[in-house]
Order: C-alpha cells, then structure tokens, then sequence
C-alpha cells in the first residue's frame, strides 16, 4: 500500500507551485524522496545562490524529508 508523507514547510509549497507531484511517498517498506528543489524546510521558499548555496539547501531539504517519514 502507498502512503503520500505531508512534510511540513515543503508540500503545502509545492502544492501552491501547482506540481503534480508528492514530496515523500512510503511504499513496500521504502521510503521515496523525489522532486526536493533548494527550498527553505520553513517557508518553502526556493533558495537562490550559487551551485554550493542551493545544493546544501537541496540536501538540507531532503533530510528534513526523510527525518518526516521517520
């Protein structure tokens, strides 16, 4: 069975967005991150900076994701 995971900060943003997409899902005892842009995990805004600036800010949002799903 599929579980769509609400994370705090960055599906209520994507959502707005209007992407077709869900940020965590957990199915078959996996968990999928997909689709997680350099987003502020508080605000959902999209961080803007060089490469290094939105990779740490891509990565810090996908951890957010995965600590979510547990």
């Amino acid at each position: 069975m599929k579980e769509v995971i609400e994370v705090p900060g960055l599906s209520a943003s994507v959502r707005k967005r209007g992407i077709p997409l869900s940020v965590v899902t957990r199915a078959g005892g996996m968990v999928y991150v997909s689709g997680t842009p350099p987003q502020d995990i508080n605000t959902g805004e999209l961080i803007q900076g060089d490469i290094q600036v939105q990779t740490r800010a891509a990565m810090v949002a996908v951890e957010h994701c995965l600590k979510t799903a547990g």
